[in-house]
């Protein structure tokens, strides 16, 4: 019963921080669904005449689904063809994942394409940035069928969907993660599943938990395809389902990408820091006392930007920011010395996944 009344506070304001957010629980609008611009007036999918228009899919009546949530995009048509395309901001995808779509030339691959050939065009996700890019590909389309729709022109068809490598490296990876530490205590197992955490979830498939991305969900409902939802539910049951059962921890331990490379530097032959007992405890409370900090500055609308600090994007070093690079870095260096610091000393999703398990911290 007390995990259960943890598990359900915690879930609780996860919904409540998405609501001040975007104003969405699981994909529910809380003030009357209308999309409305910031004055208010509702917004238009269409503008201009039908050989140069602007298209809007956030105000199409269904959105494609990144990771996190919808990932809108604004098609900008110039004599029956693409002049520019580019993701409509601010969404709940992580912002360096768009970073990284820009970093590759992505929206400048539909430039000059006409609707039907945007529709049809196999245009392959971007690695590293797999949730976020086949979203944006899936809006692209949308717009350009919407624009066909529009010009009374006949849909195009569109190629088969095919699920990325990433997604099912990560998926693999996370299912092991799921499973082989309930059958085997091997450290040369967990050595390979560590490495398969840092190789596969986090740079192959960008498949770990973030405050962001869980608060996404929250607001948007997890991802609907199976490239999506698969490894977001495994992810999300070693979270928040194996603690029901005793398994404390779960996927800090077994499957999260930083977590495990945390682990894997701290194998590096070093001096150990033991930290003594007054120290630890004000690096605790350090944790919980930022957490606080930042979730209510989330709440109270004053900003989110540190949604797409946490270190989790050092998983994708094209578009990261310098700083979170280097603090990335920085952590690994120290974690030859301390173990797993940022994960016990600042991680706002851990402590998060904490308050899910119970009153007492391992």
């Amino acid at each position: 019963m007390n995990r259960a009344v943890h598990l359900l506070t915690c879930l609780m304001l996860l919904a409540a921080f998405a609501a001040s957010r975007g104003g969405r629980v699981l994909g529910r609008e809380l003030h009357g669904g209308a999309k409305e611009t910031s004055a208010g007036v509702p917004r238009p999918a269409f503008s201009g005449d039908w050989e140069n228009a602007v298209v809007d899919t956030s105000a199409l009546p269904s959105q494609a689904m990144g990771f996190g949530g919808p990932v809108p995009v604004r098609a900008v048509f110039a004599g029956g063809r693409i002049a520019s395309v580019e993701p409509m901001l601010p969404n709940d995808e992580t912002p360096m994942f768009f970073g990284m779509l820009e970093a590759s030339g992505f929206w400048s691959r539909w430039r000059g394409l006409d609707a039907a050939e945007a529709v049809a065009a196999p245009v392959d996700a971007v690695t590293g940035a797999t949730y976020s890019s086949e979203a944006a590909i899936a809006s692209v389309r949308a717009a350009a069928s919407a624009y066909l729709a529009g010009a009374g022109a006949a849909p195009a068809q569109r190629p088969e969907s095919r699920t990325p490598a990433g997604a099912i490296a990560a998926s693999l990876a996370l299912l092991a993660a799921a499973v082989v530490p309930l059958l085997s205590k091997s450290r040369r197992l967990r050595t390979l599943l560590l490495v398969a955490d840092v190789v596969a979830v986090g740079f192959a498939g960008g498949a770990f938990l973030s405050f962001a991305r869980l608060s996404g969900w929250a607001g948007n409902g997890i991802p609907r395809d199976f490239s999506g939802a698969a490894p977001a539910a495994l992810a999300l049951a070693m979270a928040f389902l194996y603690p029901l059962f005793g398994r404390k921890s779960h996927y800090c331990l077994h499957a999260c990408p930083f977590g495990a490379a945390q682990e894997l530097a701290g194998r590096i032959p070093a001096r150990k820091f033991r930290i003594p007992p007054g120290a630890l405890r004000a690096l605790t409370f350090f944790r919980r006392a930022l957490w606080v900090v930042l979730v209510t500055l989330g709440w109270l609308g004053v900003s989110d930007a540190w949604l797409g600090l946490e270190l989790f994007g050092a998983f994708s070093p094209k578009s990261a920011p310098a700083p979170v690079i280097a603090v990335a870095l920085a952590t690994l260096a120290l974690s030859a010395f301390v173990n797993r610091p940022y994960c016990r000393f600042a991680c706002p999703t851990g402590t998060l996944l904490k308050l899910s398990e119970s009153k007492t911290e391992e």
